[in-house]
């Protein structure tokens, strides 16, 4: 190495790693005069996966964000001339109205990016004969073509970003080892001082993780963080002879149905198969041998898609491993209770479409701790895992190879996870079970959580019972039954999945005062419940939090947040704050929520605490005995949580079931989370972090006005500059509720538009 320290230093070489340091350099060369930034490559640059990657460039995403940050490459490609860019268009092919439906959905935030495609519709699917020479469109209901996607020769485009990186200044250092890391607890989080290598020790600023398949493993030298929940899944493609009439000018080809895509290649077609049941294979920057047996049903599928390929040979086979996380999406951002170390990974056999996007979405995560981008990208946030799940290596592989056989699949709406199942577990799961509940997971953290109760054989919906229509679902009548109990009369929900943490120490209010979108001090008093949001420097919404003071000497708050994102919580107020202890309970306490207009005659049956409202009202809290009561509600009624020791959960449950026999001659009736999010909130308009605010949405955008008191105190906190500005200039966009006249079915990212 050229220097002893670094700004940032980045551990890997594919075109992940290049790119984020092409991005840095350029960034930090144009703040400081000098790039001042590494790249390590234990053996040559591209000589993990990227250097097999199969090279095709669609913006035809389902997460938004995917679809921007395919858009950045795809543009930055397109101006390049050594790097065997082809911009010959994709088409995604539907053999079912379900995937038909799916690609509508995706189609719609191509709109919103200006991405150019056209839609061909049954009427029309003859036509696909004009755009491709070979395909037989009969076996298609529908289409989407993108011209403006392409293909690109991976290793290329991979020495090209890093040429662009030393132009701007960095130092690329291969055949160099990262050996092991020497780190210091600095308050809360790990800080990584060291880097040793097989050339050396060097020391960083900060420190950014692109390893591929190996990001694991290197993770592991930082003490007291997360397992990131990437591993090896092996893909093939086959490479046909040439086939008269192919070019690169062909498009690429997705029958997703048969789980394949066909691209052009040196004159002939390759396809690539993701079968539905891979076999586990170790790490390796060498390809696998050929397994045609493996792709051997995808293949019967391309043969139908392009009869020609009957009559052509096959040249020779790509298998190799390619690094995927266990959820689909990519790993990325700050480790948790880390200050100054990052992580890029899992890109699920996307690296290459991704990859220039996502240095520069990299970059801004490092420089700046907020992406510039359209679409928001905490869906991709490394805090969204548990390390009681992700630090099981068994689960990280099998889970990988399951989201490998689904990469196909149609992403119908409440899609789930089939194995590793059952990790976290309410205390009163087995009871649910013998109700007839149907479970659901929370993938990220591995809670289990009844979705609907019913007369259910089985208590995991496979994947052939989802249905883009909502009456076409098993979970429809049950929902409603559910919805309209809670409305009329009580429902009880087991959110025992909510994450849950404490926060103490002398500078714990001083933090929450500083992060909050509350004016925090007027509500200390009288056992009030604080409901607010976390906030970013640009005014935007990091977390929905519930808090709830307790009493004491130190200041003590018992916080409650989304079951997915407490791990990403409790690190934002560990980086931002002084003085403070964060402490996960999500395991210690169940959650019963008691709701609807005879929620207080079935409470007060089962304690001598007074609830009216003078003496229990609205937003406040209560020691019970069995556990914390707060009066608050998710549903827009009457109605209380309950959050109780594990062990008291199956006694409080009891004795409200048995008040409601006394009291109205009738069981409590059951609620599940899908009469909670997908119907209850929605009507009364309350907000679901992660669907309806995001760290790019502010509480003025959102509608979530009691910012403006805190605005108008004399009390500095975390984005209020600029959210003087955003109330100065007036807002840009607003979260609305519209009412839907018909039947028609809305999941979230449609168009809406205004006639």
């Amino acid at each position: 190495m050229k220097q002893h320290h670094y700004k940032v230093a980045i551990v890997g070489g594919g075109i992940i790693g290049s790119s984020i340091a092409s991005h840095l350099a350029f960034r930090l060369s144009k703040l400081h005069g000098a790039a001042s930034t590494l790249l390590l490559e234990g053996e040559t640059l591209t000589s993990g996966t990227t250097w097999h990657a199969a090279g095709m460039v669609t913006q035809l995403k389902g997460p938004p964000i995917l679809s921007e940050l395919s858009q950045r490459g795809v543009q930055k490609y397109s101006q390049w001339k050594d790097i065997g860019w082809h911009q010959n268009g994709s088409i995604a092919l539907a053999r079912t109205e379900a995937r038909w439906r799916q690609l509508l959905l995706n189609v719609a935030h191509l709109k919103h990016l200006d991405i150019p495609y056209e839609l061909y519709e049954k009427d029309r699917i003859d036509e696909l004969r004009k755009l491709h020479p070979l395909i037989d469109p009969q076996h298609f209901c529908g289409a989407v073509h993108i011209p403006t996607d392409g293909i690109v020769n991976p290793a290329d485009v991979s020495m090209r970003i890093a040429q662009e990186a030393r132009s701007y200044g960095a130092e690329i250092v291969q055949n160099c080892y990262l050996q092991d890391m020497t780190t210091e607890k600095v308050g809360g989080e790990r800080r990584v001082n060291i880097l040793h290598t097989t050339k050396g020790d060097v020391t960083c600023d900060k420190v950014v993780i692109a390893g591929g398949q190996w990001t694991r493993s290197i993770c592991k030298m930082i003490p007291d963080t997360l397992g990131i929940p990437v591993a090896p899944a092996s893909h093939q493609y086959i490479i046909f002879d040439k086939i008269k009439g192919i070019d690169n000018k062909v498009p690429v080809l997705r029958d997703y149905d048969r789980r394949v895509y066909i691209k052009p290649e040196v004159g002939g077609l390759a396809v690539g198969v993701f079968e539905q049941n891979p076999k586990p294979r170790p790490i390796s920057r060498e390809l696998y041998g050929e397994d045609l047996e493996k792709s051997e049903e995808g293949l019967l599928g391309a043969l139908e898609c392009v009869p020609a390929l009957e009559e052509t040979g096959i040249k020779s086979s790509i298998h190799g491993a390619d690094a995927h996380s266990v959820d689909h999406y990519p790993v990325l951002g700050r480790l948790p209770f880390t200050s100054n170390a990052y992580v890029a990974a899992g890109f699920n056999s996307q690296g290459i479409q991704l990859g220039y996007g996502i240095g520069e979405l990299m970059a801004s995560l490092v420089m700046d701790e907020i992406p510039k981008f359209k679409y928001e990208a905490s869906a991709l946030d490394v805090g969204r895992f548990a390390p009681l799940v992700t630090n099981d290596d068994t689960f990280c592989n099998e889970r990988v190879l399951e989201c490998y056989g689904e990469m196909y699949s149609v992403p119908f709406p409440g899609t789930d996870w089939m194995g590793n199942r059952d990790i976290r577990k309410s205390p009163l799961h087995d009871t649910w079970m013998g109700k007839g509940a149907v479970f659901g997971s929370v993938p990220s953290q591995g809670w289990e959580r009844p979705l609907w109760f019913g007369d259910c054989a089985f208590n995991k919906e496979p994947y052939s019972m989802l249905s883009y229509n909502y009456k076409d679902t098993m979970w429809y009548k049950p929902t409603e039954y559910e919805h309209h109990a809670c409305r009329r009369q009580a429902a009880l929900f087991d959110m025992t999945s909510f994450g849950k943490f404490l926060l103490t120490g002398k500078g714990a209010y001083d933090t929450l005062e500083r992060l909050t979108s509350v004016h925090l001090e007027p509500n200390m008093t009288g056992n009030k419940v604080v409901y607010t949001q976390l906030l970013n420097h640009e005014g935007g919404i990091e977390s929905d939090l519930t808090i709830v003071p307790l009493p004491g000497e130190e200041p003590s708050f018992y916080c409650v947040t989304g079951s997915g994102i407490v791990q990403r919580d409790m690190s934002y107020i560990t980086h931002m704050g002084k003085d403070i202890n964060v402490t996960d309970v999500s395991g210690q306490y169940a959650v019963l929520a008691l709701m609807g207009p005879r929620s207080k005659a079935i409470l007060e049956n089962v304690t001598s605490e007074n609830l009216d409202d003078d003496v229990f009202p609205f937003s406040t809290w209560k020691d019970l005995g069995f556990g914390y009561a707060l009066r608050i509600s998710f549903v827009g009624e009457l109605g209380w949580e309950m959050h109780v020791p594990f062990q008291n959960a199956s006694i409080v449950y009891r004795a409200l079931d048995d008040a409601s026999m006394r009291l109205f001659g009738t069981p409590l009736v059951l609620g599940g989370y899908n009469a909670i999010l997908r119907s209850l909130r929605v009507e009364k308009r309350f907000v679901h972090y992660g669907h309806d605010v995001t760290p790019i949405d502010t509480p003025l955008e959102a509608g979530l006005l009691f910012v403006n008191k805190k605005l108008k105190a004399d009390v500095d906190f975390v984005g209020r500059e600029a959210l003087l500005r955003q109330k100065d200039s007036g807002v840009k966009k607003r979260l609305v509720s519209f009412m839907i006249s018909d039947d028609t079915p809305v999941w979230g990212h449609e168009n809406v538009y205004r006639n």
